[in-house]
């Protein structure tokens, strides 16, 4: 649950790529590297989190 709060706040923040000068295709490839950055983020909270869990719980 506290991924997904963390994952939400940082996908809610707009792009930090406004510069209206830049060329098409790097402010795609730009937002594309963010959305990675920000799954890569979710993902390593979900990992995290079900690791501290495993442990808690005594399961690992």
């Amino acid at each position: 649950m506290l991924a997904c709060v963390i994952f939400s706040a940082f996908a809610s923040t707009p792009p930090a790529i406004a510069d209206d000068t830049l060329a098409a295709a790097t402010i795609v490839w730009n937002y594309v590297g963010e959305v990675i950055f920000n799954m890569l983020v979710l993902v390593g909270c979900i990992k995290m989190s079900d690791r501290l869990i495993r442990e808690l719980m005594g399961l690992g």
